[in-house]
């Protein structure tokens, strides 16, 4: 999705942080086939942050590294904002730091169903939550 785009349809507008592009592409056309808005995907974390500052984020799917480190900035910026997310690692759970482990954890490979589902029931408990 371009952050230039005027109208916002009324779709849940979900993040991909992924810096792998195949990977990244299989998520946004599980998401788009779900009928979920895709935002990015960002391949960094400047990237990523860009995209949350627009606020038109309603959840979110964060890979753990980027090739640029850990992704603790950005958990802390969906965090601060109130926004859902799931970390989608290849890294053992127990590997993570407590900012990230703390989320959902999804394993690499994610099955084309699961992710759908996943980013359903991480909106479905945020509804309750008020956003920053």
């Amino acid at each position: 999705m371009d952050m230039a785009t005027s109208a916002r349809d009324s779709r849940p507008h979900i993040l991909i942080v992924e810096d792998e592009w195949l990977v990244a592409e299989d998520f946004e056309h599980a998401l788009r086939e779900a009928d979920f808005a895709v935002v990015g995907p960002a391949s960094s974390l400047a990237k990523a942050l860009e995209y949350i500052e627009c606020d038109l984020i309603d959840g979110a799917l964060i890979d753990v590294n980027l090739g640029e480190g850990i992704s603790e900035a950005l958990a802390r910026a969906l965090e601060e904002r109130n926004i859902p997310f799931a970390v989608v690692t290849g890294y053992d759970v127990d590997d993570l730091p407590s900012l990230l482990s703390r989320h959902p954890v999804v394993n690499k490979p994610v099955g084309e169903r699961a992710l759908p589902q996943l980013v359903s029931k991480l909106l479905e408990k945020a509804t309750d939550q008020p956003r920053g």
